[in-house]
């Protein structure tokens, strides 16, 4: 089954400035994000959804493919879904699994991916499997994946066919 890996990474944040290329130890703190997914084995491609140039140049040098992501989704209102929604009907990508993978989740391991990745691969019930912290339960802020025909069809990501996936909070990062 192919899978694909979508980072989004908007230039304009409101609380941290250029977040997705600060550095932290040593090196942007997307380069994380890019060296799991691509260690993971899972994805045939990785992409960088972005508006930025500078963030553009980066992922590419990190190698990941660049998608440059439209005006109308680079606004502070619009949620990761619709970002990897856009990816998935241009590239027509018609089967396997998109994960989205947070720009600032520098804490992810492979194992972790490939955990989640094995929740929605092996049962036809979840459409998504979301990382989530615990104490109180939320969203970590890291990744989750979901099934392309949910992204084409917009299934609301929070629905009764998600599968919550635990981190350990110390796997938590939201940024």
């Amino acid at each position: 089954m192919t899978n694909i890996c979508v980072i989004p990474a908007r230039g304009g944040s409101r609380r941290i400035p250029k977040k997705n290329i600060k550095f932290f130890h040593g090196k942007p703190i997307i380069a994380y994000s890019i060296e799991t997914a691509k260690a993971s084995g899972l994805f045939a491609e990785i992409y960088v959804s972005t508006d930025d140039l500078e963030i553009a140049n980066i992922a590419a040098q990190c190698g990941a493919k660049v998608h440059k992501r439209s005006s109308e989704l680079a606004q502070d209102h619009i949620g990761t879904q619709e970002v990897v929604t856009e990816i998935a009907c241009e590239l027509e990508f018609q089967w396997g699994f998109i994960c989205c993978l947070y720009a600032t989740a520098p804490l992810i391991t492979t194992e972790r991916l490939r955990d989640s990745y094995l929740v929605i691969a092996d049962d036809y019930e979840p459409a998504y499997v979301v990382a989530v912290g615990t104490e109180p339960l939320r969203d970590a802020g890291a990744f989750y994946w979901g099934r392309t025909k949910c992204y084409k069809e917009d299934w609301a990501l929070y629905w009764t066919n998600t599968h919550l996936f635990p981190l350990d909070e110390r796997e938590v990062s939201d940024i």
